[in-house]
């Protein structure tokens, strides 16, 4: 995750509210990020149960193409070749191969 843009919070009817940034930090991990309400804070109340938070953000590895890892750039051009090419039927091995380091697996 680069950035959290924005929270906002619905009430069970009406205009959502924003929660203010001061009020949360985002810790980033290596493979995933928490939001952590800040001391002297609480999470703001949900009149929702479904629906009821919306988060934006921006994920990636950065601005421009030289954040990211050269071998998922390759592995994006590659598929993208074999798409266009029209010789996928699934994934391309060398597109596994090159993406096989950034799958995450959980027990």
């Amino acid at each position: 995750m680069i950035a959290v843009e924005s929270i906002r919070v619905f009430p069970a009817r009406g205009e959502a509210s924003l929660w203010p940034q001061s009020a949360y930090e985002i810790i980033a991990g290596q493979s995933a990020a928490w939001l952590q309400v800040k001391p002297g804070e609480c999470f703001p109340t949900v009149g929702r149960s479904a629906n009821g938070v919306e988060l934006r953000y921006r994920a990636g590895f950065g601005a421009s193409r030289s954040d990211v890892p050269p071998d998922l750039l390759e592995a994006c051009c590659s598929l993208a070749e074999a798409l266009y090419l029209g010789d996928v039927d699934a994934l391309p091995g060398t597109v596994q191969t090159l993406l096989q380091p950034w799958r995450r697996v959980v027990l």
